[in-house]
């Protein structure tokens, strides 16, 4: 369970888990198409199959989740700054993060957030 202070996650750990996997699998069925083009078969063609297949999987996963935990803790840990700097109320619009003051003044490079500039207008993160 959350603190009411904690942000909410951006980047779901259980669908970056997921997408992981289905890249790894991928990766791993050019792999072996790979070897059935050039000829070059292992003998223990099950073992090499299914041994591969689950390593990239697995890669996948821990390399994505990973990714997206790291995303996460950036975006928590420049909200906090951010929040501790301006000691006013942090407000979410538009995918991008401005402080209570930023509705009526124009944007400044301290309101933008680490997504750049396109945040502001489209939401593009």
């Amino acid at each position: 369970m959350r603190k009411a202070s904690e942000p909410e996650p951006k980047w779901s750990l259980r669908s970056s888990a997921f997408t992981g996997c289905l890249a790894g699998l991928a990766v791993a069925d050019l792999h072996h198409v790979d070897h059935v083009i050039s000829n070059d078969i292992p003998d223990s063609i099950y073992t090499h199959v299914i041994g591969e297949t689950i390593a990239a999987a697995a890669g996948g996963v821990i390399l994505f989740g990973g990714v997206a935990a790291y995303r996460n803790w950036l975006r928590a840990k420049a909200l906090d700054q951010e929040g501790s700097r301006e000691n006013g109320r942090t407000i979410s619009g538009n995918g991008a993060d401005f402080t209570e003051s930023a509705r009526t003044a124009p944007a400044s490079a301290k309101d933008i957030s680490l997504h750049g500039p396109c945040s502001l207008h489209c939401g593009f993160r």
